[in-house]
């Protein structure tokens, strides 16, 4: 629309023309074909691995690391 300020809110994201003409352009609707994505699914599915591996690692670190600190509290905490 060369004016898209004349369209109307009708709601749930639904608008209708107030007398406006569309832009024409050089666009072609066909049927039946399908459209590429721009995602690359083998790079992105390594990612999520990757980073499911790194959570999966730091995880258990931390989960290490609370261990050790409450055996050093317990050996400190014990009466002589």
């Amino acid at each position: 629309f060369e004016k898209p300020y004349r369209l109307v809110k009708e709601g749930a994201g639904l608008y209708r023309s107030d007398g406006a003409t569309a832009c024409e352009t050089a666009s072609t609707v066909q049927t039946g074909m399908l459209e590429t994505s721009n995602v690359n699914t083998i790079r992105e599915m390594t990612s999520l691995i990757t980073n499911q591996r790194t959570f999966e690692a730091l995880q258990k670190s931390i989960a290490e690391h609370d261990n050790m600190t409450s055996q050093l509290f317990m050996k400190v905490a014990r009466p002589a």
